[in-house]
C-alpha cells in the first residue's frame, strides 16, 4: 500500500470516531482521498476490505462483500440468503470491522442492509466511504477536507515543506523524477500549484509527474489558467472531470441547476448570494444546498468572522467542471445576476458598513464582478461595486490596482451624479493612502461639488472634513480649520454620530500635527465616543491608535501602551492591516524608547511587510526611517545609513518634506558618527531646509539637538529630555546621548566594554572577538559569507538561529551541492569560524547556529578598521 501523506490526524481521528460508533459514514468531495485514508485505516485495523467501486444495487453489494470475507459464491442464492450468509459469518469472527470504500452507487442499498447486520452481529462495527452520507439512523458523519496548504505569506522551503499538501506533491513529483526536492527556488511556485489545487490529494497526485517536462512557475501559470489541463496524460482512468461526471450524474435537475449557478462564485458564498445568483427563493436554495453538501459537492462551513452564520464553497475542480455544464443561454444572465448582487453591497460613504473582514470574505467575488461591469460598460453597476471594494482596498490594499480600476470607470463618464461624487471620495482616500496627497486634493474638491449637487450630505461632509485633513497634514492650518468648520456647519444639527466622530478625529490629526496636543486629546475623546455609540469597531480602533501616539508624544509610555493595544485588538478584529500596522509602528516606538530595541525592530520589519502588501508608499517610507531610527541606537550604523538613505527616496517620491526633513537629519548624526564632518553639515543643511515649512515644531527642535553631533563638546545637549517633549526630541536626545559609544576614534585601542563585543566588518572580511582579538578572512568567500550572515542575524533577531540550509547559500551562493557536501563543508567552515575566536559564541541547535545573544554584536562602520592589530590572526 502507497504510504499516506499528511492524514496522520485524520485517521487518528477516524479510528477514534469508529471506537465510539458502530457506523461511520466517511464523507469527501471528488479526488478528497477518501479510499486512501479508508485503506490506511483498514491496515492499521486488520478490517475486511470491500471495494464497491460501480457496485450498484443489494445483490450486487452483497456479491462483493462476500468475496471480501474470503467465501466462495453461491450462484443461486437470492439477496437475503447472501445478506443471512454475511451475518452469520461476521457473527462468528467476534469483534469485527468492516471497511465498504468507494460506496457512492451503492448507497441506497446499504440504508438496507447495514441497519440489519448491525442489528444481528453485536460485534461488527462499519465504514463506509462515499461522497454522500449514508442515510441509517446513528451513523455519524466523518467529513475528509483537503490536505493544509501553506499561507500566502510562507515563502521558504523550511515553511513551505510543513504543509501536508506540498509533502505530497514532493512525493508524487520525485516518484516521476528520481531525485526530485523541495528548493528554496521552488518552494513559492509549489506552494502556489497546491493553494491552486486547494489542497486536494487527486488533482496533487495528478499535477505533480508534470515536473518531468515543466518547471513549477510554469505549472502554476498553467493552472491558473485551465485547471482541467490536469487531466490530459492521466493514467488509469483517474481524472478529475471522471470524479466529478459521477457525482454529477446522480443530481437531479434542480440541484444540478444551483450547482452550475453556484460554480459563478470564486470564492465562498452565503445563502442571499446563491439565491441571487441562481434566481430562486432562499428556501429552495438552503434545500438545494444542502443535498449538494450531503452529495460533498459544496461544503458548508461557519466562518470565524461571522460566529452563527453559515456559508458554503465548491472546491476548484467541482468549479471548473460544473461551470461547463452551464447551459450556454444562461450564462450572461448568471454572470448579470452575481454582478448585480455585489453592486449592492454597503460602499465607503454609507457610514460604518460592514466590517473589513466580513467583506473581505467576498472580496475575490467583488472583483470578478467589477471586471464584468467594466467589461459590459455598466457604469452603475461597476460603482457600486467599486464603492463595496474601497473600504477593503483602503484597510487592506493592493491600492496602485484598485486606483487603476477606478480611474478606468471614471474615464467611462457615464456614473450618476452622486455615485459619482462617492468614486471621487474613495480616489481621493486611496491617494492619500498612496501618498499622493496633492493628487487627492483635486478629487475631494469634485467630490465635494458633485455631492452637493446631488444633495448627499454624507459625502459632501466627508469630502469636506478630508480636504481639512490634507491641508493641515500640508502645514496650511488656517486653511484645514476652514475645512473643519465648513464640515460642522454642513452637519447642522444633525444626529449621526459616526459622520461626527469622523470629522473630530480628523481635526484632532491636524491638531496633533500643530503640536496642540490638548486640543487634540479633546477632540479625540469626542470621537471615540461617538464612533463607539455608532458601533464602528474600525474607527474606534484607529481613535484608540491615535491617543496612543499622543500619549506616547506626551511621553506618557505605560499609556500609549494600552491605547495602542486597545486599538490594534479592535483594528485586527475589524480585519484593517493597514491601520493594525500603525498600531505595530507606534507600539516599536514605545519599545524603543523603553530599550527594547530587538522587540522593536521585529514589530516594524512586520510593519513594513504588511505596508509594502498593501501598496502605501508613503508609511513604507516612514517605517525605513523609524527602521533606520532601531539601527542607529544599535550602533548598527551601515545599516541605519542604508535605511534612511531608502525612506528619504520614498518620502520625497510622495512629498512629505517634513518626514524626509527629519530622517535627512538622523543621516547627518550617522555621518557625524562615521567622521564624515563635510558630509554631515551637508545633511543637516538640507534638513532644515526640508523643515523649513514643515507644522511641526517637534522635528525642528529635534534638529537642533541632532546638530550637537558636530560640537566638538555636546555634553549639554546629551541630557536625555523630559516626558513632557515631544518623542522625535526624545529620540534625539537619546542618540546625542549615546554618540561617543558611536564614534570610531582613529588608533584607539578597544577599551575593555568594547572588548566585550563581537564586531563584525560590513562585508564579512574581518571580525573582531570578545577577547579583542581580529581574525581577517581575506578572500575566504566561504567564511566571509557565513560569518556575514550570522552577524546579520544577531543584529536584527538575536536568540533566532541561521538553519543550516540559509547557512550553506551565504557561503556557498550558487552552487549546486549534495546534500552530504553541504553538511561537510558547513561542519568545516563553522570549525574553523570557531578556532578563529567565536568558540564561547558560536552556538547551536536543532535549527541551526547563531553568536550568543547573550553576547554583544554589531556590523562594523563603513570605514571602521579592526584595532589591536597586533592581536590579529588569520582563520586557519
Amino acid at each position: 500500500m502507497t504510504p499516506l501523506v499528511g492524514r496522520e490526524t485524520e485517521l487518528e481521528a477516524l479510528t477514534r470516531a469508529v471506537s465510539k460508533s458502530r457506523l461511520v459514514s466517511m464523507t469527501g468531495a471528488p479526488g478528497a482521498g477518501k479510499t486512501a485514508l479508508a485503506a490506511a485505516f483498514a491496515a492499521s485495523r486488520g478490517a475486511v476490505w470491500c471495494a464497491l467501486a460501480g457496485v450498484e444495487g443489494a445483490d450486487a453489494v452483497c456479491r462483493e462483500l462476500t468475496r471480501a470475507l474470503g467465501l466462495p459464491e453461491s450462484a443461486s442464492s437470492s439477496v437475503k440468503d447472501a445478506a443471512d450468509r454475511i451475518r452469520r459469518v461476521l457473527g462468528g469472527r467476534g469483534k469485527v470491522i468492516v471497511v465498504l470504500d468507494d460506496a457512492d452507487l451503492a448507497r441506497a442499498a446499504l440504508t438496507k442492509l447495514v441497519p440489519a447486520w448491525l442489528r444481528d452481529v453485536p460485534g461488527a462495527r462499519f465504514v463506509v466511504s462515499a461522497r454522500g452520507r449514508i442515510a441509517v439512523p446513528g451513523a455519524q458523519r466523518f467529513d475528509l477536507g483537503p490536505l493544509d496548504v501553506p499561507a500566502r505569506r510562507e515563502q521558504t522551503a523550511e515553511e513551505v515543506g510543513r504543509s501536508s499538501a506540498v509533502r505530497l506533491f514532493v512525493r508524487a513529483a520525485a516518484s516521476a523524477r528520481t531525485g526530485y526536492r523541495l528548493t528554496q527556488a521552488n518552494a513559492p511556485h509549489v506552494a502556489e500549484i497546491v493553494r491552486t489545487l486547494g489542497g486536494m490529494p487527486l488533482a496533487i497526485e495528478l499535477c505533480a509527474p508534470r515536473v518531468v517536462v515543466l518547471g513549477e512557475r510554469e505549472i502554476a501559470e498553467m493552472l491558473a489558467e485551465r485547471l482541467d489541463a490536469l487531466d490530459a496524460g492521466a493514467k488509469g482512468g483517474r481524472t478529475l472531470r471522471g470524479a466529478f461526471a459521477l457525482s454529477w450524474d446522480q443530481l437531479d435537475a434542480g440541484d444540478a441547476r444551483v450547482l452550475a449557478s453556484c460554480a459563478t462564485f470564486r470564492g465562498s458564498f452565503d445563502l442571499s448570494a446563491a439565491s441571487a445568483v441562481a434566481g430562486a427563493s432562499r428556501l429552495e436554495i438552503a434545500e438545494a444546498l444542502e443535498r449538494l453538501e450531503e452529495s460533498s459537492l459544496v461544503r458548508a462551513f461557519e466562518p470565524a468572522e461571522v460566529p452563527g452564520s453559515r456559508r458554503y464553497v465548491l472546491h476548484a475542480s467541482v468549479r471548473v467542471f460544473a461551470a461547463e455544464r452551464q447551459r450556454r443561454d444562461a450564462r450572461a444572465e448568471i454572470a448579470r445576476r452575481h454582478a448585480e448582487h455585489f453592486a449592492s453591497t454597503v460602499g465607503v460613504g454609507s457610514g460604518a458598513g460592514p466590517r473589513v473582514d466580513v467583506l473581505a470574505l467576498d472580496r475575490d467575488d467583488l472583483e470578478a464582478a467589477l471586471t464584468w461591469a467594466l467589461r459590459e460598460r455598466r457604469a452603475e453597476a461597476a460603482a457600486r461595486v467599486v464603492l463595496a471594494l474601497a473600504p477593503l482596498a483602503l484597510a487592506r490594499g493592493p491600492l496602485r490596482p484598485f486606483l487603476e480600476r477606478v480611474d478606468a470607470l471614471l474615464e467611462q463618464g457615464k456614473t450618476p451624479p452622486a455615485l459619482a461624487a462617492e468614486l471621487h471620495l474613495v480616489r481621493a482616500l486611496a491617494r492619500i493612502h498612496h501618498g499622493r496627497r496633492d493628487d487627492a486634493l483635486d478629487d475631494l474638491r469634485v467630490a465635494r461639488r458633485k455631492a452637493a449637487r446631488a444633495h448627499t450630505l454624507r459625502v459632501e461632509v466627508l469630502a469636506e472634513s478630508k480636504l481639512g485633513l490634507v491641508m493641515g497634514l500640508k502645514g496650511a492650518f488656517s486653511k484645514a480649520k476652514a475645512h473643519f468648520d465648513a464640515a460642522r456647519a454642513r452637519l447642522g444639527r444633525a444626529s449621526d454620530p459616526w459622520l461626527r466622530g469622523v470629522v473630530s478625529k480628523d481635526l484632532a490629526n491636524v491638531l496633533s500635527e500643530h503640536g496642540d496636543n490638548a486640543e487634540a486629546m479633546v477632540e479625540l475623546a469626542r470621537a471615540r465616543d461617538l464612533l463607539r455609540a455608532a458601533g464602528d469597531i474600525r474607527e474606534e480602533g484607529f481613535v484608540l491608535m491615535m491617543l496612543g501616539s499622543r500619549l506616547l508624544d506626551e511621553g506618557k509610555l505605560a499609556d500609549a501602551r494600552r491605547d495602542c493595544a486597545s486599538g490594534l485588538e479592535r483594528l485586527r478584529a475589524a480585519g484593517d492591516l493597514r491601520s493594525a500596522g500603525w498600531c505595530e509602528v507606534l507600539l516599536a516606538l514605545v519599545d524603543a524608547e523603553e530599550g527594547d530595541l530587538s522587540s522593536a525592530r521585529a514589530r516594524l520589519d512586520g510593519a513594513l511587510v504588511a505596508f509594502r502588501a498593501i501598496g502605501d508608499g508613503h508609511t513604507e517610507g516612514l517605517v525605513l526611517g523609524y527602521l533606520g531610527n532601531v539601527a542607529l541606537e544599535q550602533g548598527a550604523l551601515t545599516e541605519a545609513e542604508l535605511r534612511y538613505a531608502e525612506a528619504r527616496r520614498a518620502l520625497a517620491a510622495v512629498g512629505d518634506k517634513g518626514a524626509e526633513g527629519m530622517f535627512t537629519g538622523a543621516a547627518g548624526v550617522v555621518e557625524a558618527a562615521l567622521g564624515r564632518t563635510a558630509s554631515a553639515r551637508e545633511r543637516f543643511e538640507r534638513a532644515r531646509e526640508l523643515l523649513a515649512a514643515d507644522g511641526r515644531p517637534a522635528r525642528r527642535e529635534a534638529l537642533d539637538v541632532m546638530t550637537a553631533a558636530l560640537a566638538p563638546d555636546v555634553a549639554a545637549s546629551r541630557r536625555v529630555g523630559a516626558g513632557g517633549e515631544p518623542e522625535e526630541v526624545r529620540f534625539a536626545r537619546r542618540v546625542i546621548a549615546r554618540l561617543d559609544a558611536l564614534v570610531p576614534r582613529k588608533g584607539r585601542v578597544p577599551t575593555a566594554a568594547a572588548a566585550r563585543e563581537i564586531v563584525v566588518a560590513a562585508d564579512g572580511s574581518w571580525l573582531r572577538t570578545p577577547s579583542g582579538e581580529v581574525a581577517r578572512f581575506g578572500a575566504a568567500g566561504a567564511l566571509r559569507g557565513l560569518v556575514l550572515r550570522l552577524a546579520e542575524e544577531r543584529v536584527r533577531y538575536p536568540g533566532r538561529p541561521v538553519a543550516r540550509g540559509e547557512l550553506v547559500r551565504a557561503g556557498w551562493p550558487g552552487e549546486s551541492i549534495l546534500p552530504a557536501a553541504a553538511k561537510n563543508r558547513l561542519h568545516v567552515t563553522i570549525a574553523r569560524l570557531r578556532r578563529a575566536g567565536l568558540a564561547g559564541v558560536l552556538v547551536h541547535d536543532e535549527d541551526g547556529y547563531m553568536l550568543d545573544p547573550a553576547v554583544p554584536a554589531r556590523l562594523a562602520h563603513a570605514r571602521e578598521r579592526p584595532d589591536g592589530e597586533a592581536g590579529s590572526r588569520g582563520a586557519t
